[in-house]
């Protein structure tokens, strides 16, 4: 266990590492470490990493999940407390929407075999059965296979990864260790797709908002990525292959030609529209527009990983719109009532 002011120092620490180390995007994930036999502290429910204060870590109770004042926790506080269920030795867990575990989690494998060795997760990882964010149906699914894992990471199917281990540092070299593994995996079945990540191109977007939209602070950006271009190419719209893909755009982005009408159409009804011939359009305000850059690039990843082993299946437009809906309606308005 891990003194309750010094976990809190390390929870910050750790959500501003993962923000600069690329294993999330936006608030998506959390962190969490364990203080004493009967409470665990987490981050807080939609404010962004570099925010974060000590006041901005939460206290749950292990046997109810209650918590004291204003600041809600995580949502996935119960995934939390079941680790620490099944696992009495962890003390600190991270978990990430990493790009390459992410990709793997949407192959459809219920485990991965690895080239060799990795510290801290051995030959392979545990792919937990998929359920919604936040449900009770993730927790036990994700807490079966925590149980039964030999190394200190599981990946969440369509959804991302959990790492876990006695300390700060050590779960952050699980986290590392388990990109690398999965990026090698995904260079062994498909060799054209890790190269093609090695690509990047984004351009500034902003021509296509109008000047009201620039005055609300609008910003946009356009994803030249190669992998992005890639499934341009492939002149269809694309579905949500993960779970934070939904969450932030909805069920799919709309493939249009490149006119204003079309464009402005498909806004309407998702902040990302796949331009033919031009790129990935992505939209929003604080930073909103980089992140939905983040979720295309991955959610292409995702999709030509899964097609790989010919297992590419989108989310269902029911889930999808359910956390769309969430998203819009909970989530983002929590986020701005937090910050205030």
């Amino acid at each position: 266990m891990i003194e309750r002011n010094e976990a809190k120092k390390l929870v910050i620490r750790a959500g501003r590492e993962l923000s600069d180390s690329g294993l999330i995007a936006r608030t998506w994930g959390n962190v969490g470490a364990r203080v004493s036999p009967y409470t665990f502290v987490i981050t807080a429910s939609g404010i962004p990493y570099e925010d974060l204060t000590e006041n901005d870590v939460v206290e749950v109770s292990m046997s109810d999940l209650t918590y004291k004042g204003r600041v809600k926790p995580s949502s996935e506080k119960k995934l939390h407390r079941r680790i620490y269920q099944v696992r009495p030795e962890v003390d600190f867990i991270l978990h990430t929407h990493q790009d390459y575990a992410s990709a793997v989690s949407a192959m459809g494998l219920d485990h991965v075999w690895f080239d060799r060795e990795y510290e801290g997760i051995g030959p392979g990882v545990l792919c937990a059965k998929y359920a919604l964010p936040g449900t009770q149906a993730l927790c036990k699914n994700v807490g079966d296979s925590v149980a039964a894992a030999l190394g200190g990471a599981v990946i969440m199917k369509r959804h991302g990864a959990v790492c876990y281990g006695r300390t700060y540092e050590e779960v952050f070299r699980i986290a590392h260790n388990l990109e690398e593994a999965c990026g090698n995996y995904i260079e062994t079945v498909s060799p054209m797709l890790k190269r093609d990540l090695d690509e990047y191109g984004t351009e500034d977007g902003s021509i296509y908002l109008t000047d009201e939209e620039k005055m609300q602070g609008y910003e946009a950006v356009l994803n030249k990525d190669k992998v992005v271009m890639d499934y341009l190419g492939m002149d269809m719209d694309m579905p949500a292959y993960l779970d934070d893909f939904a969450q932030m755009i909805g069920p799919r982005a709309k493939f249009v030609s490149n006119h204003e009408e079309a464009v402005r159409a498909a806004l309407k009804k998702a902040p990302a529209v796949l331009i033919d011939g031009e790129g990935v359009l992505c939209t929003g305000v604080n930073g909103d527009a980089t992140a939905v850059s983040m979720l295309v690039r991955k959610n292409c990843i995702a999709y030509f990983a899964a097609a790989s082993l010919g297992k590419a299946r989108k989310l269902s437009t029911r889930d999808a719109v359910f956390m769309r809906r969430f998203y819009v309606t909970k989530y983002s308005k929590m986020q701005g009532k937090q910050q205030k």
